[in-house]
């Protein structure tokens, strides 16, 4: 760039700063109540320059198997459509998705799962989730290492999308219904997270959405800050984002649990019905 070239304005976030209105701070685990209506983002985009894994990601056939106390996550690979398959037609697993319905047929489900096997594996990071067995000494030692572990996936986690072009890479989950209720979620989630940060980075400069950069809530000017975003560039530290449907009360509190913050509310307008949604980040770690 020529030395008199027109620089463009930066502005640096502060990492610690919290955007979200007091209506919007996570809810306590005792809270009985739903999320507050969404606000209307602002609809423009928003330079920033971070920290972001090399794109594209690690192909699917290089990635190895994380473990928890008690369970495991492999690699989504195409072999299990019959599990995902029957996962996503139990209405009760389907309710707080996107879709809110179960999968109509197979070619459905192929369709989900297309996101995370070749090529879609370049944009996003996921792991299928399996129970660990409690075989006997014999068992393990005549059936092998994998004994160790139930065949059949109950669910699934990580990195959904990469949204270059939108916003922050997001996480995303699901566990069958039969599973919930035993800390599955944030057990799982914290595994993937460490994992996650420890991927090779790159600097970037990437377009996002301005309401995955300062949020939806309005500032002192009964205005947007994205408003006045026009020809900068913002500095901010790396981050990951979730977005939850606001009655989906025990994500929220997963999200909470692993020290996720709420940063913003909007209504998803293209989901039949439209859909109202709660979306929070996570720094990475400095």
């Amino acid at each position: 760039m020529a030395a008199n070239a027109k620089q463009p304005a930066v502005i640096t976030t502060v990492s610690g700063f919290d955007p979200t209105p007091p209506a919007l701070q996570p809810a306590s685990t005792t809270t009985t109540t739903t999320a507050p209506l969404p606000v209307t983002p602002p609809q423009r985009k928003v330079k920033v320059r971070t920290t972001l894994p090399f794109s594209p990601l690690p192909p699917l056939a290089t990635r190895q198997p994380l473990e928890t106390e008690r369970l495991r996550l492999v690699p989504i690979t195409q072999d299990l459509l019959p599990d995902y398959h029957w996962i996503r037609t139990q209405p009760e697993y389907m309710v707080n998705s996107r879709q809110g319905r179960p999968d109509r047929d197979l070619a459905e489900t192929q369709k989900w799962m297309d996101r995370f096997v070749p090529p879609g594996d370049q944009h996003t990071y996921t792991f299928a989730i399996k129970m660990k067995k409690e075989p006997s000494a014999a068992a393990a030692a005549a059936e092998g290492e994998e004994a160790a572990f139930e065949s059949r996936a109950i669910g699934m986690m990580g990195i959904v999308r990469m949204n270059r072009g939108t916003g922050w890479p997001e996480i995303g989950y699901g566990i069958n219904n039969t599973h919930h209720g035993r800390g599955y979620a944030t057990e799982l989630l914290r595994e993937v997270l460490k994992f996650w940060w420890s991927l090779p980075r790159e600097e970037v400069v990437v377009e996002m959405d301005a309401k995955y950069v300062f949020g939806t809530a309005e500032d002192g000017d009964g205005g947007h800050a994205a408003d006045k975003a026009d020809g900068i560039v913002v500095d901010m530290p790396e981050r990951v984002m979730a977005i939850a449907d606001v009655t989906n009360l025990p994500s929220l509190r997963v999200m909470e649990k692993v020290g996720f913050t709420q940063f913003a509310s909007f209504v998803f307008e293209d989901d039949d019905p439209p859909l109202p949604v709660v979306a929070s980040w996570l720094l990475r770690p400095a």
